[in-house]
C-alpha cells in the first residue's frame, strides 16, 4: 500500500504468518505529517480497520457516516 515513508512519523502495520516466522504482508500508513496508529482491527472477512492519530488530512472513501475532513476533539483520551 505505501512501500516508504511520507511523512516524519508514520504508523507500521505487518501481517506475519501464525507462527511469527515469516512476513506476509507490510506497509506504512501515513500522510506528510506526523501519523500513529494505536489500534487495528479486522472484519468477519479479514479488511483491516487502522485506527489512530494525524496532524494531516487521511482521505475518507466509501463512507456513508463521514464526509472527510472533521476532527475529533483535541482531547479525548479520558471521559469526564
Amino acid at each position: 500500500m505505501q512501500p516508504k515513508l511520507a511523512g516524519g512519523v508514520d504508523g507500521f502495520v505487518a501481517q506475519v504468518n501464525s507462527n511469527g516466522g515469516s512476513l506476509l504482508k507490510a506497509s506504512y500508513y501515513g500522510t506528510g505529517g506526523t501519523d500513529m496508529i494505536y489500534g487495528l482491527e479486522f472484519d468477519k472477512n479479514g479488511f483491516p480497520y487502522v485506527m489512530g492519530t494525524t496532524t494531516s488530512v487521511i482521505p475518507v472513501v466509501n463512507s456513508p457516516f463521514n464526509s472527510g475532513g472533521t476532527r475529533q476533539a483535541a482531547n479525548s483520551s479520558s471521559p469526564s
